[in-house]
């Protein structure tokens, strides 16, 4: 399943936009805005994921009031992918 992903991804925009995406992605800073949000909210990570540590995602939840985290099993960030009963749970 990530193979066909990766594959949709490279037909669907190009390295040099992917990187420029990326790079716009990573200098935004929304920190201080989490402790506003008061919508129900669930953070989902991959225990095997390994470009975003696990350690990211428990910052997050704890930064949001009342949010809940979730670890699945699986390396993917798609959701469709690895135990997907699981992850409806």
């Amino acid at each position: 399943m990530d193979e066909w992903f990766a594959a949709v991804l490279r037909a669907c925009a190009s390295p040099q936009a992917i990187r420029a995406l990326l790079i716009e992605a990573r200098s935004r800073d929304t920190s201080a805005l989490l402790s506003k949000v008061r919508s129900p909210i669930l953070v989902v990570h991959r225990r095997e994921l390994t470009w975003i540590p696990l350690e990211r995602a428990v910052e997050l939840a704890a930064s949001i009031h009342d949010a809940r985290l979730v670890i699945l099993e699986g390396g993917s960030m798609a959701p469709w992918a690895g135990d997907m009963e699981a992850a409806a749970r």
